[in-house]
Protein backbone atom coordinates (compact mmCIF):
# COMPACT_ATOMS: atom_id res chain seq x y z
CA UNK A 1 0.00 0.00 0.00
CA UNK A 2 2.45 2.33 1.03
CA UNK A 3 4.45 1.67 -2.58
CA UNK A 4 1.59 2.95 -4.22
CA UNK A 5 0.98 6.31 -2.54
CA UNK A 6 4.60 6.84 -3.34
CA UNK A 7 4.13 6.43 -7.47
CA UNK A 8 1.32 9.05 -7.05
CA UNK A 9 3.82 11.21 -5.48
CA UNK A 10 5.36 14.25 -8.02
CA UNK A 11 8.78 16.10 -7.91
CA UNK A 12 7.74 19.86 -7.32
CA UNK A 13 10.46 22.89 -6.48
CA UNK A 14 9.59 25.56 -4.29
CA UNK A 15 11.24 28.86 -5.14
CA UNK A 16 11.16 31.75 -3.00
CA UNK A 17 12.15 35.49 -1.40
CA UNK A 18 12.40 36.37 1.87
CA UNK A 19 12.29 39.44 3.16
CA UNK A 20 15.89 41.20 3.46
CA UNK A 21 14.71 42.73 7.05
CA UNK A 22 15.51 39.29 8.54
CA UNK A 23 18.72 38.86 10.12
CA UNK A 24 21.00 37.14 8.52
CA UNK A 25 21.64 34.57 12.02
CA UNK A 26 17.85 33.77 12.17
CA UNK A 27 17.42 32.75 8.02
CA UNK A 28 18.59 29.10 8.46
CA UNK A 29 15.47 29.02 11.02
CA UNK A 30 13.18 30.73 8.33
CA UNK A 31 14.54 27.93 5.78
CA UNK A 32 13.96 24.92 8.32
CA UNK A 33 10.41 26.28 8.48
CA UNK A 34 9.88 26.07 5.12
CA UNK A 35 11.42 22.58 5.53
CA UNK A 36 9.52 21.63 8.32
CA UNK A 37 5.83 22.39 6.57
CA UNK A 38 6.63 20.39 3.58
CA UNK A 39 7.86 17.35 5.68
CA UNK A 40 4.55 17.60 7.66
CA UNK A 41 2.25 17.30 4.11
CA UNK A 42 4.60 14.00 3.65
CA UNK A 43 7.26 15.44 1.11
CA UNK A 44 10.25 14.19 0.62
CA UNK A 45 13.53 16.04 -0.09
CA UNK A 46 15.29 15.85 -3.42
CA UNK A 47 17.89 18.88 -3.24
CA UNK A 48 17.67 22.13 -2.08
CA UNK A 49 19.95 25.56 -1.85
CA UNK A 50 19.92 27.56 1.06
CA UNK A 51 18.65 31.26 0.97
CA UNK A 52 21.41 33.79 -0.37
CA UNK A 53 20.86 37.77 -0.14
CA UNK A 54 20.14 39.17 -4.12
CA UNK A 55 19.66 42.23 -5.86
CA UNK A 56 16.32 41.90 -7.35
CA UNK A 57 15.52 42.88 -10.64
CA UNK A 58 12.81 45.50 -9.98
CA UNK A 59 11.41 46.61 -7.34
CA UNK A 60 9.06 44.04 -5.40
CA UNK A 61 6.40 44.99 -2.78
CA UNK A 62 4.88 42.65 -0.24
CA UNK A 63 2.02 44.25 2.25
CA UNK A 64 3.45 43.30 6.04
CA UNK A 65 1.23 44.60 8.65
CA UNK A 66 -0.99 46.39 6.90
CA UNK A 67 1.24 48.43 4.82
CA UNK A 68 2.85 48.17 1.56
CA UNK A 69 6.48 47.68 1.81
CA UNK A 70 8.67 47.89 -0.97
CA UNK A 71 12.35 45.82 -1.63
CA UNK A 72 15.18 45.84 -4.17
CA UNK A 73 16.93 43.06 -2.31
CA UNK A 74 15.83 39.75 -0.80
CA UNK A 75 16.93 36.08 0.42
CA UNK A 76 16.79 33.86 -2.49
CA UNK A 77 16.40 29.87 -2.42
CA UNK A 78 14.89 26.88 -3.34
CA UNK A 79 14.05 23.54 -2.12
CA UNK A 80 13.28 20.19 -4.72
CA UNK A 81 10.65 17.78 -2.84
CA UNK A 82 8.36 14.93 -3.73
CA UNK A 83 4.89 15.30 -2.49
CA UNK A 84 1.39 14.03 -3.51
CA UNK A 85 -0.09 16.27 -5.52
CA UNK A 86 -3.37 16.40 -3.58
CA UNK A 87 -1.29 17.90 -0.60
CA UNK A 88 0.42 20.66 -2.71
CA UNK A 89 -2.66 22.70 -2.16
CA UNK A 90 -2.12 22.49 1.47
CA UNK A 91 1.19 24.93 1.10
CA UNK A 92 -0.22 27.53 -0.55
CA UNK A 93 -2.38 29.15 2.58
CA UNK A 94 0.39 28.55 4.65
CA UNK A 95 2.89 30.14 2.01
CA UNK A 96 0.64 33.15 1.23
CA UNK A 97 -0.01 34.13 5.34
CA UNK A 98 3.71 34.17 5.85
CA UNK A 99 4.68 37.88 5.80
CA UNK A 100 8.91 37.21 5.39
CA UNK A 101 7.85 36.28 2.19
CA UNK A 102 7.97 38.35 -1.18
CA UNK A 103 7.10 36.37 -3.30
CA UNK A 104 6.96 32.17 -4.05
CA UNK A 105 6.24 29.67 -6.71
CA UNK A 106 5.83 26.22 -6.76
CA UNK A 107 6.46 24.23 -9.72
CA UNK A 108 6.59 20.91 -11.70
CA UNK A 109 9.46 19.44 -12.16
CA UNK A 110 11.89 16.64 -12.64
CA UNK A 111 13.94 14.52 -9.91
CA UNK A 112 17.24 14.85 -12.44
CA UNK A 113 19.22 18.06 -11.47
CA UNK A 114 17.86 20.93 -14.04
CA UNK A 115 20.65 23.57 -13.09
CA UNK A 116 22.03 25.36 -16.18
CA UNK A 117 25.84 25.63 -16.11
CA UNK A 118 27.26 29.01 -15.73
CA UNK A 119 28.85 28.90 -19.53
CA UNK A 120 26.42 27.55 -22.18
CA UNK A 121 27.37 24.97 -24.68
CA UNK A 122 29.07 26.64 -27.83
CA UNK A 123 29.49 30.47 -25.69
CA UNK A 124 33.02 31.88 -27.29
CA UNK A 125 32.83 29.91 -30.23
CA UNK A 126 32.86 32.60 -32.55
CA UNK A 127 35.01 34.83 -30.40
CA UNK A 128 37.16 37.39 -32.42
CA UNK A 129 41.04 36.43 -31.91
CA UNK A 130 42.67 39.67 -31.26
CA UNK A 131 45.86 38.33 -32.68
CA UNK A 132 43.67 37.55 -36.10
CA UNK A 133 42.05 41.16 -36.53
CA UNK A 134 45.32 43.54 -35.27
CA UNK A 135 45.23 46.52 -37.09
CA UNK A 136 48.12 48.15 -38.23
CA UNK A 137 50.15 50.32 -37.20
CA UNK A 138 47.87 50.24 -33.71
CA UNK A 139 50.13 49.73 -30.61
CA UNK A 140 49.23 46.65 -27.78
CA UNK A 141 50.91 49.00 -25.03
CA UNK A 142 48.82 51.67 -23.42
CA UNK A 143 49.16 54.92 -24.17
CA UNK A 144 50.00 57.82 -21.64
CA UNK A 145 47.30 61.09 -21.55
CA UNK A 146 50.21 63.31 -23.09
CA UNK A 147 50.52 60.64 -26.10
CA UNK A 148 46.35 60.66 -26.63
CA UNK A 149 46.62 64.15 -26.51
CA UNK A 150 49.37 64.43 -29.56
CA UNK A 151 47.25 61.83 -31.22
CA UNK A 152 44.04 63.73 -30.89
CA UNK A 153 45.67 66.95 -32.09
CA UNK A 154 47.73 65.27 -35.27
CA UNK A 155 43.68 64.28 -36.14
CA UNK A 156 42.31 67.59 -35.28
CA UNK A 157 44.90 69.05 -38.24
CA UNK A 158 44.37 66.71 -40.19
CA UNK A 159 40.34 67.23 -40.70
CA UNK A 160 41.71 71.33 -40.61
CA UNK A 161 43.59 70.54 -44.08
CA UNK A 162 41.06 68.33 -45.41
CA UNK A 163 38.52 70.92 -44.85
CA UNK A 164 41.06 74.35 -46.06
CA UNK A 165 41.54 71.77 -49.29
CA UNK A 166 37.18 71.52 -49.94
CA UNK A 167 37.00 75.32 -49.49
CA UNK A 168 39.45 76.07 -51.73
CA UNK A 169 38.11 73.79 -54.40
CA UNK A 170 34.46 75.19 -53.96
CA UNK A 171 36.16 78.88 -54.50
CA UNK A 172 38.00 77.89 -57.71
Amino acid sequence: MEDIEKTDARVYELAYLFVPTIDEAAILGRFGDLKALIEKEGGTFVSEDMPKMIELAYEMSRVITNKKTYFTNAYFGWIKFELDPSKVEALKPVLDRNEEIIRYMILKTVRENTIASKKPIGQGMYKKRVSDKKEPGVSETPLSVEEIDKEIDAMIEEKIEEKADVEVVKEA
